[in-house]
């Protein structure tokens, strides 16, 4: 028997209390990466840094939660609430981690995707906004083209039953609908260059489309979202490319 249960219950609310104190902490942690690099205080990069140590601390949250819950279970001993606080917090600070990992698992490591691998779309008025990005505009060519092709079989232009004018207009009113910033549309040419942003951490990435006929006349249409940091852009880029089709084609 145990000659001292007192000393026992305390030992067991101090894990329980621990499990909940880091998991508030990994709340802050994960809390101040997005909030920092979206104001602008800390570059994307970084603040995608600070998040994914909040989200290891809701890692070691949880461990110490699962513990807490097994050194509690019997009679009701005092933590018990506090390892459950800390268990469920810890489990929705990591519901994030539950879309990025397998999502950095599936995905090649690529962040330049393109209806046109032969000839992608050029970037011109968006080079000059491109100063201090990571990732150039030169297309890497035949591997990242693979890679592409392994991975997003169907990303290809789309044709449609209109004149490049009509088509011009419809592509630039579904990017202006979709939330992207314009930079440059040119009918003339058929050129458009426009940035979005993800959504929790602001990264930029910047896009191109080239309006042009087929051989029977017809509009066809060719895009290109490019990352402006990252090695791997998760899928952002293929997922922004055929959400701009669909809508294209639904418009």
């Amino acid at each position: 028997m145990n000659g001292n249960p007192r000393r026992e219950d305390r030992r067991y609310s101090v894990m329980a209390g621990v499990a909940f104190v880091f998991a508030l902490i990994a709340m802050l942690v994960i809390v101040a990466g997005v909030f920092s690099a979206r104001m602008g205080i800390v570059a994307q990069l970084t603040g995608f840094g600070i998040f994914a140590i909040g989200q290891l601390i809701a890692l070691a949250a949880l461990l110490v939660s699962l513990v807490g819950l097994m050194r509690t279970r019997r009679g009701g001993r005092a933590g018990r609430g506090r390892a459950v606080a800390g268990l469920t917090l810890s489990v929705i600070l990591l519901l994030p981690l539950a879309f990025f990992l397998p999502a950095a698992l599936r995905v090649p490591p690529i962040h330049d995707i393109t209806t046109d691998t032969q000839d992608p779309p050029q970037f011109d008025a968006l080079a000059a906004l491109r100063t201090e990005a990571e990732n150039d505009l030169t297309y890497a060519g035949p591997p990242v083209a693979n890679l592409q092709q392994e991975a997003y079989p169907g990303i290809a232009p789309l044709i449609l039953p209109l004149s490049p004018a009509q088509a011009f207009k419809k592509a630039t009113s579904v990017a202006a609908e979709l939330g992207w910033q314009i930079v440059s549309a040119d009918p003339e040419t058929g050129h458009i260059e426009a940035v979005d942003e993800t959504l929790l951490f602001g990264f930029k990435d910047d896009i191109a489309i080239r309006i042009t006929t087929d051989e029977t006349g017809a509009a066809k249409i060719d895009i290109r979202s490019a990352s402006r940091v990252g090695e791997s852009d998760l899928g952002a880029n293929a997922r922004r490319i055929k959400q701009f089709m669909q809508a294209l084609q639904d418009s």
